[in-house]
């Protein structure tokens, strides 16, 4: 017979589960790495965002500081003020000829502005209407005050405004200061740079970049005059943001998009978080890869005069470290892939061989798990390392509560003690400290905190001949010290009162007879006791009456003696009782008291009062005494005296 190969056998469970585990892990090391370069790029996707927030910056208050020193040095001038004041109270031929002579005075100062970059300059009065522009001086008298918050804000409040702001020829970086003579408000000068001087500095600033400058609608295309419309087209990053055509803008044409920051753009109008984050106008920055080549695509947001999102410049910058880190994230990622599918091969050779040893595991535990008794084994330090279902049901515990714990500490109890130190502990001591059997009865607490008696059997847990553990098997002998206890109480007690009856009441009379024969001082006393007449009171009332007369002395006894003494029925209607540390004194004191007693609560019966009366003999116990049957002698004696004197007394 031949053997099957060891591929001729089909693949196990626990197989599948490592094939499987190792794909899920490669899946997870990939997510990993995947996750580890998503957020090294994105610190330095975040590196250049604020590089092109603090150039941005720096180039819009250099141009501030230019326009505000130009608008002092060039434009507010006498001759300029007083063309200003005289229009406002011009007829309308006078207005246009003021408007041509202050075109005049400042047409060689703006052609001078048009070649530093200015783009427009705009005189306008009080009331926001245009006075004069000096790129169309023919179109005046229109109002800006309405949709321009710059000449709102510099015409009303009598502040300079700076800041992005569209307007009806082009949307611009505005400067707009209140023309002031002398405390009087003659209207506001408002003179506006493009964004190609804005780029020329950010490529300077920042020289591997290109740059590109997106307009919201609502600030260019929707806000100009129609014939000016043309000049903007949808941006291939966005559809709901526009830049100035190509071959209409001068702007544009001075910087003409790249191929690779127009593909760029292409590739990013496809991500939705691209488009979700441009419509809610935040500033951020997106890192990619592209032909090979890292990029990080920079998005910084414009607010314009009034703090409305109106703008971006997008900055394209080429990054070689996002191609440096996908590269050594992959290598790393392709080094845990070949370490995990090593490991998994490994595994699953070893696996085939671990397969016998756990099913003769599964078959101990199945074993175990069916006991009727309770199993646990413990480690070398006495910390349970394994329970069965038994052991768990008895006591009260799941099997992770008990496992790593020390059972000592958790639930023995020896010799009634819950806090014995763990060297006396005889299932650790023996078992693991000595390497021996140990079988015995002990007491176990459950997790509700209650106790209960059990049989152990202990055996060391040995391993290479060093002891490793141990195991314990117990049984719950609750119900068979219940038995016994009951078997136990039935031959100490009499049955009808419920005293001790004569032979138990002789063992504890000679337990106190040796103990007074020891002790110095405390002696004892012995009281025998009779019901007067009770044979009479039987023929008279019946068998059933006299049980309830001597169950109700029984309940007497219990109410008039202490914890310490003992009463004991021994025969009839002949009671005797022991009162230990008792002199002679005191016994007589309790005789009468409880004659007394007698006489001043009479038995009932079916609701009829059945009066009694006792007599008692009083003796104490003597270290001479050789037996209890000396001073039950002199009790019976004093007794025979006390019904001789006439019953219902006390003899000593």
């Amino acid at each position: 017979m031949t053997r099957r190969r060891w591929w001729a056998h089909p693949p196990s469970y626990g197989q599948w589960v490592v094939a499987v585990g190792a794909a899920l892990l490669l899946v997870v090391a990939g997510w990993y790495f995947h996750s580890q370069y998503e957020q090294q790029t994105r610190l330095v996707a975040q590196q250049y965002s604020a590089a092109l927030e603090v150039a941005y910056r720096s180039t819009v208050n250099m141009y501030r500081l230019d326009v505000a020193t130009r608008v002092d040095a060039q434009i507010v001038r006498p001759e300029v003020t007083t063309i200003m004041r005289r229009a406002a109270d011009a007829d309308e031929m006078e207005r246009r000829r003021l408007r041509g002579d202050l075109f005049r005075i400042m047409r060689p100062i703006f052609v001078e502005m048009r070649r530093r970059g200015a783009r427009q300059l705009y005189f306008h009065e009080p009331d926001g209407v245009v006075f004069l522009r000096m790129h169309r001086p023919e179109r005046a008298g229109d109002s800006q005050m309405e949709f321009r918050h710059s000449i709102r804000v510099a015409n009303t409040e009598l502040q300079p405004v700076t800041g992005f702001e569209g307007g009806s020829h082009y949307p611009s970086f505005r400067h707009v200061f209140p023309l002031l003579e002398g405390g009087e408000h003659l209207g506001s000068v408002d003179l506006s740079l493009s964004f190609e001087q804005i780029h020329e500095v950010l490529t300077d600033l920042v020289p591997a970049s290109e740059f590109a400058f997106l307009l919201r609608p609502e600030v260019s295309r929707d806000l100009v005059f129609t014939e000016m419309r043309p000049q903007f087209i949808e941006s291939p990053l966005h559809g709901g943001f526009f830049q100035e055509h190509p071959t209409i803008s001068r702007i544009t044409r001075e910087f003409q998009s790249s191929p690779t920051a127009t593909a760029l753009a292409v590739a990013l109008r496809e991500r939705g978080r691209v488009h979700s984050r441009m419509s809610h106008g935040e500033s951020f920055a997106v890192p990619l890869r592209h032909a090979g080549r890292g990029y990080v695509v920079s998005f910084h947001a414009i607010q314009d005069t009034a703090d409305r999102h109106a703008a971006y410049v997008v900055g394209f910058n080429d990054a070689p470290v996002i191609a440096r880190l996908h590269d050594r994230f992959l290598i790393q990622f392709l080094l845990v892939a070949v370490s995990l599918v090593l490991t998994a091969m490994a595994t699953w050779w070893l696996l085939r061989h671990r397969l016998m040893l756990v099913g003769e595991r599964a078959r101990l535990e199945a074993i175990t798990q069916s006991m009727g008794e309770g199993l646990y084994v413990l480690d070398r330090d006495g910390c349970v390392s394994y329970v069965n279902q038994a052991a768990t049901q008895s006591l009260g515990y799941a099997g992770r509560e008990l496992e790593g714990r020390a059972i000592h500490d958790l639930i023995h109890c020896h010799h009634g003690e819950r806090e014995q130190p763990l060297a006396q502990c005889p299932e650790l001591t023996w078992t693991i400290g000595r390497g021996m059997t140990y079988e015995g009865e002990e007491t176990f607490i459950d997790r509700d905190g209650t106790a209960f008696p059990v049989r152990v059997h202990c055996e060391p847990l040995l391993e290479a001949g060093q002891i490793i553990g141990a195991v314990t098997a117990f049984r719950d002998i609750t119900e068979r010290k219940r038995r016994e206890a009951e078997l136990q109480r039935l031959a100490t007690t009499d049955p009808l009162t419920g005293l001790y009856n004569r032979r138990r009441f002789y063992a504890d009379l000679e337990r106190e007879l040796a103990r007074c024969q020891r002790a110095e001082e405390g002696g004892a006393a012995l009281l025998m006791v009779d019901i007067d007449h009770f044979k009479h009171f039987n023929d008279a009332h019946g068998h059933a009456a006299g049980d309830a007369v001597l169950c109700h002395l029984a309940d007497l006894f219990r109410h008039a003696l202490r914890r310490i003494d003992a009463a004991g029925r021994l025969g009839g209607e002949e009671f005797a009782v022991l009162l230990p540390e008792t002199d002679r004194d005191g016994a007589e004191r309790l005789a009468k008291r409880l004659c007394a007693l007698c006489r001043e609560r009479p038995a009932e019966r079916e609701g009829r009062r059945l009066p009694f009366t006792i007599s008692v003999g009083v003796t104490v116990l003597r270290a001479a005494d050789s037996s209890p049957d000396a001073p039950m002698a002199r009790a019976d004696a004093a007794l025979y005296k006390a019904k001789a004197g006439g019953r219902d007394r006390v003899a000593v």
